[in-house]
């Protein structure tokens, strides 16, 4: 079992390094979420009609424009960016362009740290069950290899839904239905195509009941 240390130590690791670029370019997925973020943080509201000429992400009700996206990563800079913003540390966003600052530190905080944690437990999973001497490397290349890292220094839905939807699964692992439950409904806040998961490990769950009823009722 690796110590409290070396998992430290292989986290940090491997956060410094999927987050060396921390992307604050022209996405309107991005800087659809960031104005979300301001607006709530800055002016008490979800719509985001000062930045609505930035970002073709959007959605329209009753003439006013708002972010289009799953929520949860918004919400969860909600708040940092308020503290951010009433301690001084940033100023205030503007209105006439992107949001930079902001689009760092939510990237930093919604798609680095969850690939970070991704690549940690997948390094924990393979010491464990197969005991290789290179299984960072077995962790680290695969992942640091796919689109997943090429998300994780940009501020999307993608890497959040990702650790909360492998949460879910080691929770499922450990016979914790609720808690995978809870987790799955995270991931879908994240990105909602990820409901297709927890739609299929929920009937997975319901087929697998049924079977243990039935070989009980047959003894």
């Amino acid at each position: 079992m690796a110590s409290f240390k070396s998992i430290a130590l292989f986290f940090a690791i491997a956060l410094f390094l999927c987050s060396w670029h921390l992307d604050d370019g022209p996405n309107d997925n991005t800087v659809s979420r960031g104005a979300m973020v301001v607006a709530m943080a800055e002016y008490g509201t979800m719509c985001i009609d000062p930045w609505k000429d930035l970002t073709g992400d959007k959605a329209v009700i009753d003439g006013h424009y708002y972010c289009d996206k799953a929520p949860l990563p918004e919400l969860v800079m909600v708040p940092v960016w308020w503290l951010a913003r009433h301690t001084g540390w940033k100023g205030p966003a503007p209105t006439d362009m992107r949001p930079f600052d902001l689009l760092r530190m939510a990237s930093f905080i919604c798609a680095s740290i969850p690939f970070a944690l991704i690549v940690t437990l997948l390094w924990l999973r393979v010491r464990r069950e197969h005991a290789f001497t290179s299984a960072a490397l077995i962790a680290a290349l695969p992942l640091f290899g796919s689109f997943l890292f090429v998300f994780s220094g940009s501020f999307l839905g993608h890497l959040m839904g990702a650790a909360f939807l492998l949460g879910a699964w080691i929770a499922i692992e450990r016979a914790k239905p609720m808690l995978a439950g809870a987790l799955c409904g995270a991931a879908v806040l994240c990105e909602y195509p990820l409901a297709l998961f927890a739609a299929w490990w929920f009937g997975g769950y319901l087929l697998m009941r049924d079977r243990s009823n039935a070989k009980r009722m047959a003894l």
